[in-house]
């Protein structure tokens, strides 16, 4: 199958800043970014892009972007070449014991079955964005915004092992433009959603609270 072009990180975050451009920026001065899963790794690049020199310079002609006052990243891969290996090499063992206990440890609700079924034919493989892993932000420059970051790692998910929560805590300490935080949520798989809602929906609103009483102060 002929790969689209479009199918690339790159371009996927210049989709993403129109889609906050053209959603966001007219009803909304600022906003928090979620990222799950890929959607992490265009969260993440969003975050550098913020933090680097041609935020600003992009988007002269539009004024500025709104706000980003957080980025949470959840079961986001830093490693996708090592990831698509460890997810092959698992399924090929057994798909439905891997299903069982490293993609959704609760079946497989209607939401996703739902996802699944309208999943977009470009998008689907790895092939083309295996050689991507995360680099460490750009330090914030004098005057910047300091964008608070949560990243989010299950200890069942077909995506995690020690050496990458030890990479995630890694490129947190490298950046400490503002609040970084890396928590591991035990006893669930890729989509702790479904599987841990109430301990998942406790970590993000504490986050969430914690962000926004900080930004009450400034």
């Amino acid at each position: 199958m002929a790969v689209s072009p479009s199918y690339s990180i790159s371009q996927s975050v210049e989709d993403l800043k129109e889609v906050i451009w053209q959603v966001v920026a007219p009803n909304h001065t600022s906003f928090h970014l979620y990222g799950h899963s890929f959607g992490g790794v265009l969260a993440y690049e969003y975050l550098s892009f913020c933090l680097s020199d041609d935020r600003h310079a992009q988007y002269s002609q539009k004024s500025a972007l709104p706000t980003c006052r957080s980025v949470m990243l959840s079961n986001t891969p830093n490693d996708l070449g090592r990831c698509n290996r460890d997810y092959d090499r698992m399924y090929a063992k057994n798909p439905l014991l891997f299903w069982q206990q490293h993609v959704c440890r609760v079946g497989t609700p209607p939401p996703l079955q739902d996802a699944m079924k309208h999943m977009g034919t470009v998008w689907t493989g790895m092939d083309v964005v295996a050689g991507y892993r995360e680099a460490p932000l750009p330090h914030k420059k004098e005057n910047d915004e300091m964008i608070p970051l949560l990243v989010i790692s299950c200890t069942r998910d077909f995506a995690f092992d020690t050496s990458n929560g030890n990479v995630w805590v890694s490129l947190l300490s490298q950046n400490s433009s503002g609040h970084r935080e890396f928590v591991t949520l035990e006893n669930a798989a890729h989509y702790p959603f479904y599987e841990n809602k109430t301990a998942y929906g406790e970590i993000l609103c504490e986050f969430l609270s914690h962000v926004e009483l900080q930004l009450s102060k400034r």
